[in-house]
């Protein structure tokens, strides 16, 4: 008989120590630095260390629900916002890419309004052209300017 009241007191008290609110152990201590640490792992090199038992409350439907739909609304906003500066990028090397085409056409500009002027080529020579061609150059640069400086 006495064997069997031991075998429920210990039953009970297995049964006692699984209640429904579980803990998980924390570690919380000082660092050499004078802050104070928060850890789930203890620290190596530390001699006080305080044990703190955190309770680990069970989730509900509507609480897994909830934590899914707040998931779907950060990485929805992560996106917009990966996709707006992916935009801005865009227009700032669209902005770059106007300003140097203007630049150039400026410089376009200036090489052709000097009648008899050497004119650079893209590959480092100089040539001279001829007036009828100079005056379509100059037509073409001041459309040129006219699109990209604006």
């Amino acid at each position: 008989m006495n064997h069997i009241y031991k075998i429920s007191i210990y039953i009970g008290l297995c049964l006692l120590g699984m209640s429904s609110t579980s803990y998980a152990q924390m570690y919380k201590w000082v660092d050499e630095d004078g802050v104070t640490q928060y850890s789930q792992l203890p620290p190596l090199n530390q001699t006080e260390v305080e044990t703190i038992d955190v309770p680990m409350h069970s989730l509900n439907a509507s609480a897994i629900k909830n934590l899914d739909s707040q998931i779907k609304r950060a990485n929805s906003l992560r996106e917009k916002r990966l996709e707006e500066m992916k935009l801005k990028q865009i227009d700032e090397e669209n902005e770059a890419r106007k300003l140097e085409n203007c630049r150039r056409s400026r410089a376009r500009l200036a090489s052709y309004s000097v009648p008899n002027a050497l004119i650079l080529q893209a590959d480092g020579s100089r040539i001279r052209v001829d007036e009828e061609t100079r005056l379509n150059e100059l037509v073409t640069s001041e459309e040129l300017i006219n699109k990209y400086c604006n």
